[in-house]
């Protein structure tokens, strides 16, 4: 359920609009360069979100499912095995949903050895095949059919659900269900930008850095969660053995079959606004001044290219300057203060952020 009034002032032809707008301002031979990078962007940044750092491969493999968001469904259940076995442990992959395995999982921290703080409860594994199989054929009906909307001010006839809603929807409506052992988070935000794709929302075949925008508004990503995940901790019994595995003891079936979707929808389409204003301009731009950069800071040293690039990603990260500590790194030691102050100028004048 998405309250209408919930979800803010927003237009998404207006954003669809600017999305090309923004692709158009751009060279090809950028953009195509933008499409790779912003793919790698997405991939880093979702695994930061976890406060995960994954391997080569692992890393590789979530960058190339990305890219075929765009050529592929999803969201049916053997692509979503298949998913989730790319981007974990093989040692921690399901064959299936966790509830062929009995397996209850939650989200919590650890407050010390033994002591747990709960933050959010899954469905019970034996109500996890029942509620997937609704998920599956909501998204179905959400992405390849015309739905009859109804609001409390005008009743919509055969009309589609807009793009940013079905995102939303599907995106977070899978997290909270939580059908695998592990990288739920990743699968859901990986949805996003699927329902995106089949929408063909944005440029084709780039990926908005969404989760960029994410990493920089981690409270609001955690109110968007909580919007479901607090009121129903206030309904959920468990219980925790001494190896911190929950038993789910009341009937929570039917809690997860109605989730008012509203403020998860206004936040997710804020995200998404910004991305679009802000987050993807800033890197198509960064893109199409990377090589001026590179030109002028070879009239001032000649850096091997692992260590230019190292430069520029650091200084643009501290708004224009290196900071003392990465001054000290063996990278930069051998420069003196001059080449360095010259190369920041340089950083700073193409990008045009600030800096002392």
């Amino acid at each position: 359920m998405v309250r209408w009034k919930g979800t803010g002032t927003w237009n998404e032809s207006d954003l669809r609009k600017r999305c090309e707008e923004i692709a158009e301002e751009y060279p090809p031979a950028i953009f195509n360069r933008a499409v790779r990078y912003l793919y790698a962007k997405e991939s880093k940044s979702s695994h930061e979100i976890e406060r995960e750092t994954p391997d080569h491969k692992r890393a590789e493999k979530f960058i190339g499912l990305l890219e075929q968001a765009w050529h592929r469904s999803f969201l049916k259940k053997q692509p979503l095995i298949e998913l989730q076995q790319a981007i974990v442990d093989p040692r921690y992959a399901n064959n299936g949903w966790r509830s062929e395995i009995g397996e209850q999982v939650y989200v919590g921290e650890t407050l010390g050895p033994g002591y747990e703080r709960v933050h959010f409860a899954a469905p019970k594994p034996e109500d996890l095949d029942e509620l997937m199989d609704g998920f599956l054929e909501m998204a179905d009906l959400i992405l390849h059919r015309h739905l009859h909307l109804r609001t409390w001010e005008l009743d919509i006839e055969e009309s589609g659900v807009p793009t940013l809603v079905a995102a939303a929807v599907v995106s977070f409506v899978f997290d909270f269900l939580h059908p695998f052992s592990d990288g739920n988070g990743r699968i859901h935000r990986f949805l996003l930008h699927h329902v995106l794709a089949h929408n063909q929302f944005g440029p084709d075949g780039i990926i908005l850095p969404v989760s960029a925008v994410i990493l920089n508004r981690p409270q609001e990503y955690d109110q968007a969660l909580e919007s479901f995940s607090k009121p129903l901790m206030d309904l959920v019994e468990y219980s925790m053995d001494d190896r911190q595995r929950m038993t789910v003891t009341n009937d929570t079936a039917d809690f997860y079959r109605y989730i008012d979707c509203t403020e998860l929808t206004r936040i997710t389409i804020d995200f998404i606004r910004e991305t679009i204003e802000t987050e993807l301009p800033s890197e198509l731009q960064f893109l199409a001044s990377y090589d001026q950069i590179r030109r002028r800071m070879r009239d001032v040293v000649e850096l091997p290219d692992r260590i230019a690039d190292l430069f520029v990603t650091l200084v643009r990260q501290n708004l224009g300057t290196l900071s003392k500590n990465k001054r000290k790194l063996e990278e930069f030691v051998v420069l003196t203060d001059g080449e360095i102050e010259a190369m920041e100028a340089i950083v700073r004048e193409e990008l045009g952020i600030g800096g002392a």
